[in-house]
């Protein structure tokens, strides 16, 4: 009797099916005092521990190549966002997360959310990184702004935003 009763409900109303879920923006924001995702602080140089304390559990680790220039990229692909880390000192270096339209590296998606540098919104248009305090390298075709001891480059390709980088730099190399 149930199975009849499930069958008729199922004829009735149709089976169910759950709402896509779409991922909560995130906020990622930058200063002199470090990055801060969704609220949790962070400070550069870090370990690896001390990142996924605020980003979560990576969904990859790429190790280094074995030259010594090779950086691991700590990946969460979830969010658009990765990591460089030094291989032989464990230290994190740099985070970036993806801003293009297609989805970079193996991520699922490109980084959903806004992004404020000095606790203002950063607008991905060439006067939105003029009025951020940007520059255009005068090496590559980025856009870079020091904050601090921090460095914050976005890659165009040739004007879309496709990745920003926030770091230090090492000097160990």
């Amino acid at each position: 009797m149930k199975t009849v009763a499930l069958i008729f409900a199922v004829l009735l109303f149709g089976p169910t099916v759950a709402p896509v879920q779409t991922p909560a923006p995130n906020h990622l924001s930058f200063s002199s005092n470090g990055v801060a995702l969704n609220g949790k602080t962070l400070r550069l140089p870090c370990t690896q521990s001390q990142i996924e304390s605020v980003f979560g559990k990576p969904t990859e680790i790429d190790p280094a190549t074995g030259d010594d220039l090779s950086d691991t990229v700590i990946e969460w692909s979830n969010i658009g966002a990765y990591a460089y880390m030094r291989p032989k000192t464990g230290v994190v270096h740099a985070i970036g997360v993806s801003l293009s339209k297609t989805p970079q590296r193996n991520f699922e998606r490109s980084f959903i959310g806004a992004i404020y540098v000095q606790r203002r919104a950063l607008r991905m248009t060439v006067g939105g990184f003029r009025s951020a305090g940007f520059h255009r390298s005068s090496k590559y075709a980025n856009w870079e702004r020091r904050l601090g001891s921090y460095y914050i480059l976005v890659d165009t390709e040739p004007e879309a935003p496709e990745e920003l980088e926030f770091g230090v730099h090492l000097n160990d190399r």
